[in-house]
C-alpha cells in the first residue's frame, strides 16, 4: 500500500476543521474592527479579558456636540438637524447637550463629556490654556473672520494721533502712541468686552500705561458719545469704526471732526472657535473640520449656522492664529473665569 494512503485520514480532519472557521466580516472605514478572539489550548490557563476600548463616534460612545447655553427650543433643533448632517456625511454618531453655562461646557471638556463646540473668545482661551481643546475653525461674520479696535480721544484733549485716517495706517508704534494716555482716565464699553476693554486694557497693561480708574459707559456706541461730549472721561476704546454708527452719525453729524482716532489694534479678534476636544483621534478632527467647513455651504447648513451662531462661513484655522489674541488677554491682568458666564 502507497506510504500516502495513511496520510489521508489526518489531511482529511484538517479539511474538516478549516471549513468550520468562523468568517471575518469587512470592516468599513467608520466601524472599529472587531477584537481578534482567542482560544485556549488545554496546555494553557484561559487568557484575563482586558476592558474594550470603544472608538470615539461610535454608537456607544458618540461624539459630544455642546450647543450655547442660551438657545431657544426653535434653535435647538437646529442644532440637532446640524448635527444629524454630520452624522450624515460622515458616518460617526453625534449627540447633541446644552450645558448651563460657558463655565460648566469649558469644565465637560475637561472632564471628557464634550468633544465639539463653538465657544466665546474667552472661554476659548480658558479652555486651551488648561489644555482641554484644540481649535479647528475660525467663524465669519460682517465678511471678515477677526476684528479689531482704537483708541479715541476728543480732538480739544490735545492728544497727538498717530493714525493716518487716509491711509488707514498706523504712524508709530504702540509704546509712542499710548504713553500720552498714561494718568489719564478712559471710557470703556463694558468688562466683558474684548474690543472696547480687555484687549486695549492689555495694550495699555504691556505698554506700561497706567490710568485712572476707568468709567464702563456699556456699548461702543455710547464710548463715542462720551468722548464727545467730554467730561466723563478723557479717551476711550471701541470696536472699528464705532463713529460711523448709523445712530452716532444722525445725532452726532460732525462726530468724525470732534473724535479723532489715536491709534488702531490690529485685528485679532476672533468671533467664536470652533474647537474639538484636545484628545480627540487626528482622523476624526480631520473628517469632523472638513465636513463642518462643507456644510456651511449648503443650504441646510447656512441656515442652522445662521439661526445657531449668526456664522456667514467657516474657515479651517490651528491655534498659532490666536496667539496675539491670548497674548494680550493675558497682559490684560484680568481673570479669564470673569470675562464668560
Amino acid at each position: 500500500m502507497p506510504k500516502y494512503f495513511y496520510l489521508l485520514p489526518v489531511l482529511l480532519m484538517f479539511l474538516t476543521e478549516a471549513c468550520s472557521l468562523p468568517l471575518t466580516p469587512s470592516v468599513s472605514p467608520m466601524t472599529p474592527a472587531p477584537a481578534a478572539s482567542q482560544t485556549a489550548t488545554p496546555t494553557e490557563p484561559a487568557a484575563v479579558p482586558t476592558a474594550t476600548i470603544v472608538p470615539l463616534g461610535s454608537p456607544a460612545n458618540p461624539v459630544v456636540f455642546a450647543l450655547p447655553p442660551s438657545l431657544q427650543p426653535e434653535q435647538i433643533a437646529d442644532g440637532k438637524a446640524l448635527a444629524d448632517g454630520l452624522s450624515r456625511y460622515t458616518g460617526y454618531t453625534i449627540a447633541v447637550t446644552r450645558p448651563n453655562s460657558y463655565a460648566d461646557l469649558v469644565a465637560d471638556f475637561g472632564k471628557g463629556n464634550a468633544h465639539l463646540a463653538f465657544l466665546p473668545p474667552f472661554a476659548y482661551v480658558d479652555a486651551y490654556q488648561k489644555g482641554y481643546v484644540r481649535a479647528i475653525l475660525a467663524t465669519q461674520r460682517f465678511g471678515t473672520y477677526v476684528y479689531g479696535a482704537q483708541f479715541i480721544a476728543n480732538t480739544r484733549n490735545n492728544f497727538v494721533s498717530y493714525y493716518d485716517e487716509l491711509n488707514g495706517q498706523n504712524k508709530a508704534d504702540a509704546k509712542t502712541a499710548l504713553s500720552q494716555f498714561d494718568g489719564y482716565k478712559p471710557c470703556w464699553d463694558d468688562p466683558l468686552s474684548a474690543a472696547g476693554y480687555v484687549i486695549p486694557l492689555g495694550f495699555l497693561n504691556e505698554n506700561g500705561v497706567r490710568t485712572k480708574p476707568p468709567a464702563f459707559v456699556e456699548g461702543h456706541s455710547t464710548v463715542v458719545r462720551s468722548i464727545y461730549a467730554q467730561g466723563i472721561c478723557d479717551f476711550g476704546a471701541t470696536i472699528i469704526d464705532a463713529r460711523q454708527s448709523p445712530a452716532v452719525l444722525e445725532d452726532l453729524p460732525d462726530v468724525t471732526r470732534r473724535v479723532q482716532v489715536i491709534w488702531r489694534i490690529e485685528p485679532l479678534i476672533p468671533y467664536e472657535v470652533v474647537v474639538v476636544a484636545s484628545s480627540m483621534p487626528d482622523d476624526l478632527r480631520f473628517t469632523l473640520t472638513q465636513t463642518l467647513a462643507q456644510l456651511t455651504q449648503t443650504a441646510e447648513g447656512q441656515t442652522a449656522m445662521q439661526n445657531i451662531y449668526k456664522i456667514e462661513a467657516l474657515q479651517p484655522v490651528n491655534d498659532d492664529a490666536y496667539a496675539l489674541f491670548r497674548h494680550y488677554v493675558k497682559t490684560s491682568g484680568l481673570d479669564l473665569s470673569t470675562l464668560f458666564k
